[in-house]
């Protein structure tokens, strides 16, 4: 085990205890060529692991320390380098989970300088479309959530509908559409879009609607899919920014999403957001269960 500073570890080699792939398996694509390249994605999500006995020395808390990874997801040992975050006072994994993946959240519109008044539109009703929902909310941003038809009966489409009522307020959206856009040109601020399902016909859409000084944030670093954009109207005639959202490649990235990690703490202490313990133990029974209640 490295340690390399404030906390941040190279995992190589440690146990994988709890992990969540950003999608749920769920329906297909419609559109041919999304569903093809949706079939090229690996698998990629978070992690929560820690560090085997044989790398530790010898003392209890060691081998207890989680630490959360954003990356292609192991089966039982992290096998590529990778640096990790230590998760400091969480000894329980799917609490660690909840908090690395708003922690996640937290980070993109972080990257993206979302400020209060501005419009964010995020692509996908998975884990990361959810964190980025969440972490948006709680920064007074307005939110909609793009839901194609084929996620519309998801584990995560529930659980974002759930945090409507109990925590959120955000738009539901099936398409990229008029009505949308009157939605969006009701903002008092500027809009930013996510990608948070690496679908090219999205994100086409998403960088063709882009405003003057408009920002897209590309939140899906596994996905190979290409897609065709006028550069000199997009980037150069709007100056639009493409922003891209990784895992951690060196420390300054590492501590910086370590420090969104200490307010995802934060925000679980203050604010009602406990639902999205629910999504991270992926278990959409359990909320059915209560519904017929």
């Amino acid at each position: 085990m490295t340690l390399t500073a404030h906390g941040i570890v190279d995992c190589t080699g440690f146990e994988v205890v709890k992990c969540l792939p950003w999608d749920l398996p769920g329906g297909e694509t419609d559109d041919r060529t999304d569903r093809c390249q949706a079939s090229k994605r690996s698998n990629w999500g978070i992690s929560i692991c820690r560090p085997p006995e044989s790398m530790t020395s010898g003392d209890e808390s060691d081998v207890n320390r989680l630490h959360g990874v954003v990356g292609q997801l192991q089966t039982d040992h992290v096998q590529e380098t990778c640096l990790g975050v230590l998760l400091n006072g969480e000894l329980d994994p799917l609490s660690a989970l909840s908090h690395f993946a708003l922690a996640c959240g937290l980070s993109i519109i972080d990257r993206a300088k979302l400020e209060l008044g501005d419009t964010i539109v995020v692509a996908g009703a998975n884990l990361l479309a959810l964190s980025v929902l969440v972490a948006a909310d709680g920064q007074g941003a307005r939110t909609a959530c793009l839901v194609p038809d084929s996620e519309t009966a998801t584990v995560y489409r529930r659980a974002i509908e759930r945090l409507a009522s109990e925590v959120i307020e955000f738009k539901d959206i099936s398409s990229f559409d008029a009505r949308l856009d009157v939605w969006v040109a009701s903002s008092i601020g500027n809009t930013v879009y996510v990608d948070a399902i690496g679908q090219p016909s999205s994100v086409y859409a998403m960088a063709t609607r882009l405003a003057r000084f408009g920002k897209l944030v590309f939140g899906r670093q596994e996905v190979t899919a290409s897609v065709e954009l006028n550069i000199a109207d997009v980037h150069h005639r709007r100056s639009a920014q493409f922003i891209y959202w990784a895992r951690p490649e060196n420390l300054e990235e590492a501590l910086t999403l370590a420090e969104c990690y200490r307010r995802a703490v934060n925000l679980f202490r203050w604010r009602r957001i406990s639902t999205l313990l629910e999504v991270a133990s992926a278990r959409p029974d359990a909320s059915s269960a209560r519904e017929r209640e």
